[in-house]
């Protein structure tokens, strides 16, 4: 009776315990309520911006950082952080904003120069779709509510829950606030042969300051809409030659270079009959006017 009374009782802590872990943030923590309040809209709603930085290690010979800053309606990647000893045409950085939409920081041989990727024909800014190359959430929304939760630990005192989860040959350790669930900070390792490998280290501030150099991208971005003494005018021509030509223009100083967006299912050329391709990053504007054609396909 007395090694029954001892195993119930056992039990009964037990599940004493991990009912606490379930119901700590105000409800049973679950893969779902992580997911949600993590989402980009969840996070703006609470914080007028966040910072990512992750060390990713997994198929690749050396690690490599990866940053994003987000505010609402607002991202900037840096993607080399020393500006020294850059060579002519590397990526520095990218900027997407709704207002002034999207700009990339190339170096050039003579410091850096900016690039503007400009929608034609010009759309107003509660229809501009950001220019973003990846999804920019911290996790993974769709995938993260299926990992097995392994254990939680919820440490009321220093405000945070620890979670172990599981998925697919992968473990994840995440630290989460208390009473939101946004992630701190997150380690993911997978598992092959009885040994664990870390594939990505990642950390999160909130409310952070907008980094330097996004500051300067956006004062150039702002003084590229405003027409200098030295503009140039950069003209797209859609189906030239035929009843359905339209021709969309853009005015920006002459020391910025432009990306056009076009619509879907056409590409840029030189000539009005689609012989020339348009294959280079930007249209350099510092000789003048330019003329180029969109043409379907």
């Amino acid at each position: 009776m007395r090694g029954k009374f001892l195993t119930v009782s056992m039990m009964a802590v037990l599940s004493l315990i991990l009912s606490v872990a379930l119901t700590a943030c105000g409800g049973q923590v679950t893969m779902e309520r992580v997911a949600a309040a993590n989402s980009v809209d969840a996070l703006l709603s609470r914080h007028k911006s966040f910072l990512t930085e992750a060390v990713i290690s997994a198929e690749y010979d050396e690690p490599f950082s990866w940053e994003t800053y987000l505010e609402k309606d607002f991202v900037y990647v840096p993607y080399r952080n020393n500006l020294s000893n850059l060579a002519p045409g590397e990526l520095v950085a990218y900027l997407s904003d709704r207002n002034l939409g999207s700009g990339y920081l190339i170096a050039s041989g003579n410091g850096e120069d900016l690039i503007f990727s400009v929608a034609f024909p010009a759309m107003p800014a509660e229809d501009y779709i950001q220019s973003v190359p990846e999804d920019y959430s911290i996790i993974n929304t769709e995938m993260t509510p299926t990992e097995n939760i392994l254990n939680i630990e919820p440490d009321k005192k220093n405000g945070v829950t620890n979670i172990a989860t599981e998925l697919n040959g992968s473990n994840f350790q995440y630290i989460l606030n208390y009473n939101t669930l946004e992630i701190l900070s997150m380690e993911e390792k997978s598992v092959s042969n009885q040994q664990e490998e870390t594939v990505i280290v990642l950390n999160v501030s909130y409310d952070a300051e907008r980094p330097e150099l996004a500051e300067r991208m956006l004062r150039e971005m702002r003084e590229s809409d405003e027409i200098s003494n030295d503009s140039a005018k950069l003209t797209i021509v859609y189906n030239p030659g035929t009843d359905s030509e339209e021709s969309y223009s853009y005015i920006a100083d002459k020391k910025f270079q432009i990306s056009p967006i076009l619509k879907d299912n056409y590409e840029l050329c030189y000539d009005a009959d689609g012989q020339e391709p348009f294959l280079d990053y930007g249209v350099s504007l510092k000789n003048g006017d330019v003329i180029l054609y969109a043409i379907p396909y």
